[in-house]
């Protein structure tokens, strides 16, 4: 196996990990979110359901972070890839799916450099635990809440897509023999003429 390759399954295992570990926290998020809320969607608690919210985001962005350095790499080998499967194989959505995961690591990426501007300009004790750092940590992971959601619910495509592309050779021979194996019916013979009259 090449560098390159293992490069790519290592980055391929960690984004695996983010979707099972998003889906967990999700679910998790889910439950709560049922068990504190009335009838009309409305918390019990708005204070406790807030923070459990943030909570959530926050948990995501973690998760996340093992993908985010990779991000663009698996976008770039997944485009690539999908132009060397044939169309026969391809799924329809897949080049939309990827448009989605691009526009919204686009948006995590903006999101992580304006924190990181932010936080250049919080005075010296503004550290992990205090109010004005873990505010801005806060703002951050709430508003990535929506393109990490994008990369939970579409990111499985790059492992389609990489899936796809590694069997395609005995998919398209499968594909093929399918087609060969029920030949186009024939049309019916005829049977003999009546007899001439003697």
């Amino acid at each position: 196996m090449s560098t390159n390759t293992a490069r790519h399954e290592q980055l391929l295992g960690q984004l695996d990990r983010f979707l099972h570990e998003s889906e967990q926290i999700l679910a998790a998020w889910d439950a709560y979110s049922d068990e504190h809320t009335d009838t009309d969607g409305w918390p019990l608690h708005p204070d406790a359901y807030g923070r459990r919210a943030a909570q959530r985001d926050a948990e995501t962005w973690q998760a996340f972070d093992q993908v985010r350095g990779g991000a663009e790499e698996l976008l770039a080998k997944a485009e690539a890839e999908l132009r060397r499967i044939p169309p026969a194989l391809a799924r329809s959505c897949w080049p939309w799916e990827l448009g989605v995961l691009r526009t919204a690591l686009e948006q995590i990426d903006n999101l992580q450099q304006q924190w990181q501007t932010t936080r250049e300009t919080l005075p010296r004790n503004a550290v992990p635990g205090t109010d004005a750092y873990d505010d801005t940590i806060g703002e951050r992971d709430e508003e990535a809440w929506h393109p990490l959601n994008e990369w939970r619910e579409h990111g499985r495509a790059l492992l389609d897509i990489h899936a796809t592309l590694q069997h395609a050779p005995a998919l398209r021979q499968a594909l093929t023999r399918r087609h060969t194996a029920t030949p186009p019916d024939s049309p019916p013979t005829q049977g003999p003429g009546p007899r001439p009259r003697a």
